[in-house]
This record gives structure tokens, sequence and C-alpha cells, in this order.
């Protein structure tokens, strides 16, 4: 399964809901952040990224973190 992903997007990654920031001159891959954005990022393979769709149904910000409903 192939993704269609773009800059900014939500994506889940093992269970973590991220931000996609960018992606790896070589590879093409995704790099991420988590949506609370500590500093961290990381590089995935896009076929390891879920796009999550930001209705509220699903993704939820909270003043003191996120809430996930699936």
């Amino acid at each position: 399964m192939t993704n269609q992903l773009h800059l900014n997007q939500t994506v889940r990654n093992l269970g973590i809901l991220a931000k996609i920031v960018g992606f790896h001159g070589v590879t093409g891959d995704p790099i991420l952040r988590p949506l609370w954005n500590d500093g961290t990022k990381w590089l995935v393979s896009a076929t390891m990224c879920e796009p999550v769709d930001e209705n509220p149904a699903e993704v939820w910000r909270h003043k003191n973190g996120l809430v996930n409903l699936d």
C-alpha cells in the first residue's frame, strides 16, 4: 500500500500520532515529529505511516495534551 503523504499531514506510526515535517533527500521517506513537539524527530518508511483524519471524532487536542479516540 502506498500513501500520498505531504508536509504537515498527521499520521500514526507504531501507535504514535505525529506530523510530517520533511522528507529524506535520498530515500524520500518521511521525517516525523510527535504532536506534542518535544523536539524529537525520526525517519520512517512511508509504508509504516497510517494517515489520520484530523476531525473531532478521531483526533482532539486538549490543553494538557492529545486525546486519540479510536
